[in-house]
């Protein structure tokens, strides 16, 4: 990365504001992945629970989508590669590889 131009002299840190912002919890400082297995755990929640509930949430998402029940919270925009007018991440579903995705947050986990 160059950061010469905004970063004339000195150190500088580079945040990651997915994970910062989105996936690591404020008061802990810890990833929400790792919150997540500790709540399988304790709930006894199993891999095939969760994979369940993955499947289940992606088409009710691509039902509510083709329904029409997000139009009211999507505001569209003009695009390089055209009118972004809706979310695309369920239509990015694969049901096929739910199953096999392996653990993120803890090696001999189940959250993915």
């Amino acid at each position: 990365l160059d950061f010469r131009p905004g970063q004339k002299f000195g150190n500088t840190k580079v945040i990651d504001g997915l994970a910062s912002d989105g996936l690591t919890d404020t008061y802990d400082d810890c990833v929400m992945g790792v919150f997540a297995e500790k709540t399988v755990l304790e709930l006894d929640i199993t891999r095939e629970q969760q994979d369940d509930y993955c499947i289940q949430s992606y088409e009710r998402a691509i039902a509510a989508t083709e329904g029409g029940r997000f139009d009211s919270e999507i505001v569209e925009i003009k695009h390089r590669r055209g009118l972004v007018n809706k979310d695309d991440e369920p239509f990015n579903y694969r049901p096929d590889k739910i199953r096999h995705l392996r653990p993120v947050f803890k090696k001999d986990g189940t959250v993915t």
